[in-house]
């Protein structure tokens, strides 16, 4: 099942791990994409997991390309989450417009490889019809995360010595009760599969890059790629973040919550790369293709502990008057 090591790297403020694990199932569709020094500056770091459906194509096109579609956006320097919630766009735009973004998925010498394998499916021409992906990405600037989703994968921080699990990203699924409401005001229809609830029996997430069988031209769009945004502060606590697929969660019986405190039992004593391995190896027998990347901020990367409350001089009986006013 496994796939070798994950692959480790660190700059002034960060260092991360990489991983994957190969399921049961034949097709391997998830790709990743990490970059420490985005633009060149060291003031920014990328992060993205990318679960393919129907093929790794759109999964691998966003890896290749998301991150230079966002680095030429005009916001990028000044508007960071404004040009990260835009090239969610660029990438249905792109491969809407003609078949090149086949070869911009796969350019000869180039590209993803650790993360991901030969897709199955027969290809056809023009855009993306079914295949897809969720996208999950991570950028890391100054003292922020600023975090962009559509889909079900997941990115988890932790705090406070593990004792705070904070889910940042948005899970967009048919039994969300906003997102199923949208998909039928669009007129699709959510209709439940082997127990499993699926957009237009379909597809198990409400939105996606590509699956253009979504998205008509002539009406409005089933599924969108829309992200939610979320952005947060690497606070002076801010240790860990976890960027995962959801087959992860689905094969590991354990929550988020105990996700970071299982990490945090591990710091000091395991590398991040083992780490990354070992919360891959909690999963049992998956069936999906399994990506995870753990992000450690190095003290550098946080903001200051908050100064405690100045000191008062107020006597006690003038307390007491306050107090009672």
């Amino acid at each position: 099942m496994g796939q070798g090591p994950s692959v480790s790297h660190e700059n002034s403020t960060i260092e991360y791990a990489a991983g994957s694990r190969k399921g049961s199932n034949s097709k391997v569709e998830n790709a990743h994409r990490t970059i420490l020094d985005l633009d060149g500056s060291s003031s920014t770091s990328f992060f993205g997991v990318y679960d393919g459906h129907g093929g790794a194509d759109v999964a691998l096109y966003c890896a290749n390309n998301f991150h230079r579609v966002l680095v030429n956006d005009g916001d990028y320097k000044d508007n960071l989450d404004v040009a990260l919630k835009r090239a969610f766009t660029r990438m249905d735009e792109q491969m809407d417009q003609n078949d090149d973004w086949r070869t911009l998925a796969n350019p000869p010498g180039v590209g993803v490889k650790l993360l991901c394998f030969p897709s199955t499916p027969p290809r056809v021409q023009g855009p993306p019809y079914v295949e897809g992906s969720t996208a999950c990405v991570v950028l890391i600037r100054g003292n922020q995360i600023i975090i962009g989703n559509v889909g079900d994968s997941c990115c988890v921080l932790s705090r406070d010595d593990g004792r705070q699990a904070i889910v940042l990203s948005t899970k967009h699924t048919p039994e969300d009760k906003d997102e199923r409401s949208s998909i039928e005001n669009a007129g699709g229809q959510i209709l439940s599969v082997g127990g499993a609830d699926l957009v237009n029996g379909i597809l198990p997430w409400t939105r996606a890059i590509g699956s253009f069988r979504f998205k008509p031209p002539s009406a409005g769009h089933i599924v969108t790629c829309t992200p939610d945004i979320h952005i947060e502060d690497i606070t002076h606590d801010t240790e860990y973040l976890l960027v995962v697929n959801c087959a992860f969660w689905d094969t590991t019986p354990i929550s988020s919550e105990m996700a970071v405190q299982y990490v945090r039992q591990l710091s000091g004593t395991y590398s991040v790369a083992s780490m990354c391995d070992r919360l891959l190896n909690l999963c049992r027998s998956p069936v999906d293709n399994l990506t995870l990347i753990l992000v450690y901020f190095k003290p550098s990367a946080r903001l200051p502990r908050p100064a405690p409350p100045a000191p008062t001089n107020l006597s006690v009986s003038e307390l007491h008057v306050r107090s009672s006013d």
